[in-house]
């Protein structure tokens, strides 16, 4: 199911953005209120070096994580909009100043939303963004926001109560708390617009401290979703997990006859944190062949219950908002399915890289800002070791990724020497030097959004590449 938000204001809005000039939500100096209404101006949040594998805070402000973003784990679990509930996750999809991003009905100008968490937070400030159309009159206006750490429907307690500006673009407005409260939900309560007939909220941020990290689970199991990416009917998602790293597959079930065909491959993904998962969804054409493979996310809800799962379906385009796809998914229990990764005869990474000629790995994990490779990488690297000596013809090229924090030239030797980390864990397992070479292109060749935390995860990366 694609996600649709305004796509007839798209033009207009791009065009408003170009004249202006203006950045979107999370992307500026925001002007910030505290608990009485009244504005002051927040610092600047500075950037520091790229990290790999599990999302972390840039180097330079190492506190400053958003604890209500898809990518930390957040999952929208209840809502009082008759929206499709796949919309009000454009309240934190961490796409920052996305187009449009109406999270109720027409007719809709007040509601509530509850976003559960992994981790028992404290909240000191919050980021609200508007609708990105210059002066648009569906902007939220009055808001407020409660925590509870007893469940998702009692035991709320106010931390903000109040007013939104008519921002152009969807400008960020940031604000303090009136007191930290611990909790595991949020609600956030919509009063009104500034006119408008639906609610325009692009993104809640709320910043503060972690008092409890989850560690990472075992997502292995069975999930359902409708029509996933293109497949027919309701469709069945079997994963396995072994320590951080997941494979699997997506079966399709012929209504005609009941018959089942694996349709798409889950390929190299890895788990960043207790929720995130990133990996590269393949499609399987009917003579078992890869066709094509593009990166995707998969986030858990706090109970492992529910899906949310974002893919890229134009690489070339990887950092425009309209380039994605999501859909949500249930679990429906632990069964097994023998994916193909799991039961043939040849490698899985071999036959990718005879269809495709690369392949991306997301569970290679450094050091912060190092090339000191992490010991969980290790099972992936000796994957690539196995495929490596199976096809002794063969030669490759280790490419080293990162995401967009730091500058260009930072990022370009970071990927070099990460590279050449991977290739000296080849060379020490018994592959020839010369079979492989290196190559760090740091930002240069994103594969998914740097607005977003989860993009930034999908694009820090190690891929092998068949010469």
């Amino acid at each position: 199911m694609k996600i649709n938000v305004l796509c007839s204001l798209r033009a207009t809005i791009l065009a408003a953005l170009l004249i202006a000039g203006l950045t979107g939500c999370g992307m500026l100096n925001a002007s910030a209120s505290n608990a009485g209404g009244k504005a002051e101006t927040l610092p600047e949040v500075s950037s520091g070096p790229e990290t790999s594998g599990a999302a972390e805070a840039p180097a330079g402000d190492p506190g400053r994580v958003n604890l209500l973003s898809l990518s930390t784990g957040a999952f929208v679990v209840r809502s009082t909009s008759k929206i499709d509930p796949l919309g009000t996750f454009l309240l934190i999809d961490d796409h920052e100043g996305a187009y449009g991003s109406l999270i109720s009905e027409e007719g809709e100008t007040s509601a509530e939303y509850v976003i559960a968490l992994p981790d028992k937070v404290a909240l000191d400030s919050l980021e609200l963004c508007g609708t990105s159309a210059p002066n648009d009159a569906e902007s939220a206006k009055d808001v407020v926001v409660q925590v509870s750490d007893t469940s998702a429907d009692v035991g709320f307690e106010t931390i903000f109560d109040g007013s939104m500006t008519n921002e152009p673009i969807a400008k960020a407005q940031a604000f303090k708390v009136a007191k930290k409260i611990p909790g595991r939900w949020v609600k956030v309560i919509v009063k009104n617009t500034h006119g408008g007939k639906q609610i325009g909220l692009s993104e809640i941020k709320g910043f503060g401290d972690r008092l409890a990290a989850k560690p990472i689970g075992n997502v292995t199991g069975a999930y359902t979703a409708p029509m996933y990416y293109g497949s027919e009917g309701e469709s069945k998602i079997y994963l396995k997990q072994t320590g951080t790293t997941v494979e699997g597959c997506v079966v399709s079930t012929n209504s005609a006859d009941n018959s089942r065909r694996v349709v798409q491959l889950i390929s190299n993904g890895a788990m960043a944190n207790a929720a995130l998962l990133t990996f590269t969804q393949n499609i399987l054409d009917s003579d078992n062949s890869i066709s094509k493979g593009n990166p995707a996310i998969i986030v858990f809800s706090p109970d492992g219950q529910k899906f949310y799962s974002r893919i890229v379906d134009d690489i070339a385009n990887a950092e425009d908002f309209y380039a994605q796809s999501s859909v949500l998914g249930t679990k429906v229990g632990n069964e097994t399915y023998n994916c193909p990764q799991w039961t043939a005869k040849t490698s899985s990474i071999s036959d990718e890289l005879k269809s495709t000629g690369r392949v991306r790995f997301y569970g290679i994990n450094f050091d912060t800002n190092s090339d000191v490779i992490k010991p969980e990488s290790f099972a992936v690297l000796d994957k690539i070791v196995q495929t490596i000596k199976a096809n002794p013809d063969w030669h490759f090229v280790i490419e080293g990724h990162t995401d967009s924090v730091a500058d260009d030239a930072y990022n370009k030797k970071l990927s070099e020497r990460r590279a050449l980390s991977v290739k000296a864990y080849l060379i020490k397992a018994g592959v020839p030097a010369d079979r492989v070479e290196t190559a760090g292109y740091g930002e240069t060749m994103p594969i998914a959004d740097n607005a977003s935390e989860a993009g930034r995860a999908q694009n820090r990366r190690v891929e092998l590449v068949k010469k």
